[in-house]
């Protein structure tokens, strides 16, 4: 999601009823305020066009970056990995990129099983079915991978990019949807539901066991969180032993997802299945305050808040006093913001460094 700052009215039999006065005035609000971001970002960020063909990548998760700490990716951690933090913000990156460069890259670091999915069925889309694996869904305009190797696979879903009304208007449709015990937001639940069947059948047709990480920036962050969700509750709850496994949820810049009431099932799931989900939030990011709290809104997973001198706040809310910046939603901010909040990390969760020896993290309670 290249800028979303979204206004969403919570309508729930648990709230108070907002007319529909309200809900339109609020939901054309949020359309505004992202149109009026876009044209902000327009000018002082990278063009689309610029983020379609270029490719940004100068390291390999195969060996680290030594200058900035930065280990190889660790597919054997317990808990939170500093370095997977960083790796898997590069690959929510890598999914803004043209397919043709997500393959390539894909390729180049050795993940043999390379798989796409999108719900936006076109002639320019259709075309490159014969070159790559694509599964073509329906629903709300969602674009993701699945790449895996022998020892771990990964799960990439695209934000939202600034030219696409659909993406728009998920961010936007705040009516909610009743999900197991609670309600969670409209508009990521219709986005998640193609990519969910599509996970599905891949699982059903792997048969090695291995864990998958899944990570998203902004709306496909919020879509990673049901996601797995989705995932654990498909596979009975436990992971089978022949297939792939929900491991750990890495989103960065994501709203809010669902009311109180899912956040308390979706984090006994999560635990009773062996998974995490780590949500990473630039402290002046204004999509990480929407939707409103004050709407019934519940943060899903342990939070990790970095302020913008570096210093990590673990497992607490993003201070509102705070001005937001919506420079500090960018994805490649919150890969300025991993490497920043090192020091910090470390003298708080020692073990986020040593592979294998992570310590597991309990979720926010509120």
């Amino acid at each position: 999601m290249r800028v979303s700052n979204q206004i969403i009215t919570w309508s729930s039999k648990s709230f108070s009823v907002i007319n529909a006065a309200t809900l339109k005035w609020s939901t054309c609000l949020g359309v505004t305020l992202l149109i009026s971001a876009c044209k902000f970002f327009s000018n002082t960020s990278e063009t689309l066009s610029s983020m379609y063909t270029q490719n940004h990548w100068n390291s390999d998760p195969n060996i680290g970056v030594q200058s900035l700490g930065i280990s190889s990716f660790c597919q054997n951690s317990v808990g939170f990995n500093y370095s997977n933090a960083y790796w898997l913000s590069k690959f929510s990156e890598l999914e803004y990129r043209h397919l043709s460069l997500v393959d390539a890259q894909l390729e180049q670091f050795g993940f043999t099983t390379r798989k796409y999915f999108s719900s936006k069925v076109d002639s320019k889309n259709a075309a490159v079915k014969e070159s790559y694996d694509i599964t073509f869904g329906t629903g709300e305009d969602t674009q993701a991978f699945y790449a895996a190797n022998e020892k771990f696979a990964i799960i990439s879903v695209r934000g939202t990019e600034m030219d696409e009304r659909a993406d728009i208007l998920t961010d936007a449709n705040g009516l909610t949807q009743s999900y197991f015990t609670g309600m969670v937001h409209g508009g990521f639940y219709a986005a998640t539901q193609g990519v969910a069947n599509w996970m599905a059948t891949i699982i059903q047709q792997s048969s090695t066991r291995i864990p998958v990480f899944l990570t998203g920036h902004s709306l496909g962050g919020a879509i990673v969180q049901l996601l797995a969700f989705d995932m654990i509750i498909r596979s009975g709850g436990e992971s089978s032993l022949q297939k792939p496994f929900v491991h750990h949820v890495y989103s960065f810049g994501a709203p809010r997802v669902g009311d109180a009431s899912f956040v308390k099932k979706g984090n006994s799931v999560l635990k009773a299945a062996g998974a995490s989900q780590f949500l990473i939030m630039n402290e002046a990011d204004p999509v990480t305050r929407t939707p409103l709290e004050s709407f019934g809104f519940r943060y899903y997973g342990s939070t990790f808040i970095i302020e913008g001198s570096g210093t990590l706040r673990f497992n607490q809310k993003p201070n509102d006093s705070t001005f937001p910046r919506f420079d500090a939603h960018r994805i490649n901010s919150y890969q300025t913001s991993i490497i920043r909040m090192r020091s910090s990390l470390k003298s708080q969760i020692t073990q986020s460094f040593n592979c294998g020896e992570e310590r597991e993290l309990p979720a926010l309670e509120e």
